[in-house]
């Protein structure tokens, strides 16, 4: 309890200088508009953040989008640091923009469950709000994901299955109750004032408990807060760290996005990427390779769902905060926080 209350006390105090400042908020704000603005109308953001520790994945991620047409156009990366900003700028030209946020809790080395992880929920949560003020709809999406096939053309986002979800989102397993939980890791939002508050709202209770975004996002969802209906991509299509990968010679059998989440750091989720056989930048010259093509047979290993935690390191607290999410303590708690919102 002492480590917790030390993890939100620091979150408390960081929190003071990241939305508080109303000039500040409004120059990103203004930089976000002017960044979408210059994309073209066809392309639905598709919003990445990263540090420096997170430039190896993320550089690997951007080489694999170039694999599809178009796809890198989408991408408008928040970064943390001044060089990743400028690596970005100088390898990336294609991208659809980049947004230098100035958080210096965000700078350095973070995992699951310490201080600054939750810092960055907190943030993350809070910027989907904003977004909802900018644009008409986006995507959140992470690093640590092969692309086999182009995101942007397997899921219509206004298809009869989606149409009528404000929030889309990615699931945390294939059976039994996982299959009704949120991963977190990717989803899409249409922007209205019933999403800004579910955000909103998603914010506020990270900022004063210990848990993670995907289980309150989850929460939220259930009870349907503010009229917000969500929909869930089946994990057939995009898997997370409950996928395991055997029998190299079936590769075909892997989802058309899967991601390398399961290790603490970027360090030994770029190791196993690149030993999975899916590695597209030279991290050296901070350029893709040339052979980056035919995606679609790289890598692999087919693979094995596996509904335990595994090697993730968060799973302990990951499962009490479900588990204590679903309780009728919780209820009252969100109640309370939907109705004064």
């Amino acid at each position: 309890m002492r480590k917790v209350s030390k993890i939100q006390n620091f979150l408390t105090e960081q929190s003071k200088s990241l939305f508080n400042n109303q000039n500040e908020l409004n120059d990103y704000r203004e930089q976000f508009r002017k960044t979408l603005s210059n994309m073209n109308d066809s392309k639905t953001p598709a919003i990445l953040l990263l540090n420096k520790y997170a430039l190896n994945i993320s550089l690997n991620f951007l080489c694999n989008l170039r694999n599809f047409p178009g796809a890198v156009d989408h991408i408008v990366a928040v970064v943390f640091d001044s060089y990743s900003h400028q690596i970005l700028k100088e390898s990336f030209t294609d991208i659809g923009g980049i947004v230098y946020w100035d958080i210096p809790a965000l700078e350095e080395k973070f995992s699951s469950g310490d201080g600054r992880y939750q810092v960055f929920q907190y943030f993350r949560a809070k910027l989907v709000s904003l977004l909802t003020e900018v644009t008409d709809q986006f995507w959140m999406v992470q690093a640590d994901t092969i692309w086999k096939e182009n995101l942007f053309e397997i899921i219509d986002t206004d298809s009869q299955e989606f149409i009528n979800a404000g929030i889309i989102f990615d699931s945390e397993g294939s059976e039994g109750l996982l299959r009704y939980m949120i991963a977190g890791g990717y989803f899409f939002v249409r922007s209205a004032n019933s999403t800004k508050k579910f955000f909103e709202s998603a914010a506020e209770f990270l900022l004063n408990n210990f848990a993670t975004d995907n289980n309150v996002m989850n929460r939220l969802c259930i009870q349907k807060a503010f009229g917000v209906e969500c929909g869930q991509i089946n994990y057939s299509i995009i898997s997370n760290w409950r996928m395991s990968s055997t029998l190299k010679e079936h590769s075909e059998d892997s989802p058309p996005l899967f991601q390398f989440d399961g290790d603490d750091g970027s360090t030994d989720k770029f190791n196993k990427i690149k030993n999975e056989g899916y590695l597209f930048v030279d991290l050296t010259t901070k350029k893709c390779l040339s052979d980056n093509l035919n995606i679609k047979n790289r890598g692999g290993n087919s693979t094995k769902i596996i509904e335990n935690c595994g090697q993730k390191k968060f799973c302990g607290q990951h499962l009490r905060t479900k588990y204590f999410l679903r309780t009728t303590f919780a209820d009252k708690i969100f109640a309370d926080e939907t109705e004064t919102h």
